[in-house]
């Protein structure tokens, strides 16, 4: 009995102890490296599973804390999360272990040109077209960055690039279409658009821009073609309303740039220059009282000598005299060589009797170039004024 007891003792010693081997030898299998880390996070990130991709690259820098692409593709899928301050810290130390990593500097310069310093933004930029200097994306984006700041001679120059390097992208010629016009150059500006919309013919914003540039070019109906068919494609719009606003304006279809102004500043709120025109259009409209209602929104959103003037220009036919003038001077102080303030204010100055300042502000004007002010010169200021009545005789 001791002895059966002791041999089934003995087994059971042996099968723990090759237990114990086993799970020793699984202990003992060796630990994935750093490269087969990122490979599963990459595999991980085109499953669209970012939290496990993360994980996947902190082990892959835990298993090799030099390799930069780890700290990149961090980076890169942090961005998703908001934070940030992380992902740029995390680009910056993939930096440091590898300088050439083009798209890390893309990285800082995508977060900075949204978010912080569009100088910066450039800056990074630069780095990485000077390691991958045929890289499209990145001549475009700087090409945006350059029209942002009104540098249009270099953001030409990089969006040509661009071009050249990835002809067919719809974005690129889009913004080539802005920067000729930011330049005055309407027919380059067509020809750019034009470009955009065979590349990708649903771009609502290219067919509204296509229309300004129309209506720029004395081509009113084409414009107006553009305008609806951007509407079709997108009712909510709002832009292609407001662009559609503005050619009814020119026409004197009033009633109709109403109707447009309406609908754009429904689907957009704070659309300063949608109250702004629609400002303007009452006043051809002689509603008086809804143009200074208009106004008083489009200064609230953004105060510009346009607004004012408008808004002075409501009071003035409303003989609200007093009131007309300190907005004609806000806008004299908003833009002192905006000519149309300065007629608004000799206008109110005359109604209020101030003959000397209101001539001075006809005649500057005149120095600016607005011809309407020459013939109230003559008129207002080239002839004395009446002599006053003479007193009665008094009764002898």
């Amino acid at each position: 009995m001791t002895q059966h007891l002791f041999l089934r003792a003995l087994r059971t010693c042996a099968l723990l102890f090759g237990l114990g081997l086993f799970g020793a030898a699984a202990l003992a299998q060796p630990a994935r490296t750093a490269t087969e880390w990122l490979a599963e996070g990459k595999r991980l990130e085109e499953a669209n599973k970012l939290t496990e991709a993360r994980a996947a690259y902190r082990s892959a820098i835990a298993a090799d804390s030099t390799l930069g692409v780890a700290y990149l593709r961090l980076a890169k899928t942090t961005v998703f999360t908001g934070a940030l301050d992380s992902a740029l810290t995390l680009a910056t130390q993939a930096l440091r272990r590898d300088s050439t990593l083009h798209e890390a500097y893309a990285l800082r310069g995508a977060i900075a040109g949204q978010f912080y310093s569009k100088i910066q933004a450039i800056l990074e930029y630069s780095m990485a077209l000077r390691i991958d200097s045929t890289n499209a994306d990145y001549s475009l984006q700087r090409g945006i960055l350059y029209f942002e700041r009104e540098d249009n001679d270099r953001a030409l120059v990089d969006l040509r690039r661009a071009a050249r390097y990835r002809e067919a992208d719809a974005l690129t010629h889009l913004y080539l279409g802005y920067v000729h016009m930011a330049k005055g150059e309407a027919e380059a500006a067509r020809i750019s658009l034009t470009r955009c919309l065979a590349i990708d013919s649903n771009r609502v914003d290219a067919l509204v821009d296509l229309g300004n540039v129309r209506s720029a070019q004395n081509e009113p109906q084409e414009a107006l073609g553009y305008f609806a068919t951007a509407i079709r494609l997108n009712p909510e719009y709002a832009r292609a309303y407001y662009a559609r606003a503005t050619v009814y304006t020119q026409a004197d279809r009033y009633a109709d740039a109403v109707a447009d102004l309406d609908m754009a500043v429904s689907l957009v709120p704070s659309f300063q220059q949608a109250y702004e025109l629609r400002g303007q259009t009452q006043l051809n409209l002689k509603n008086y009282e809804r143009a200074i209602a208009d106004c008083d929104t489009a200064i609230q959103l953004r105060a510009t000598p346009a607004a004012y003037v408008n808004r002075s220009n409501g009071y003035y036919n409303l003989k609200r005299f007093q009131e007309a003038l300190p907005d004609a001077n806000a806008a004299v102080n908003l833009d002192p060589l905006y000519p149309q303030a300065y007629l608004m204010r000799a206008l109110v100055r005359l109604q209020l009797d101030l003959r000397a300042t209101g001539c001075a502000d006809l005649r500057k004007a005149e120095q600016l170039g607005l011809l309407q002010a020459k013939g109230l010169i003559k008129k207002q200021c080239d002839t004395p004024p009446p002599a006053p009545a003479p007193n009665p005789a008094p009764d002898k």
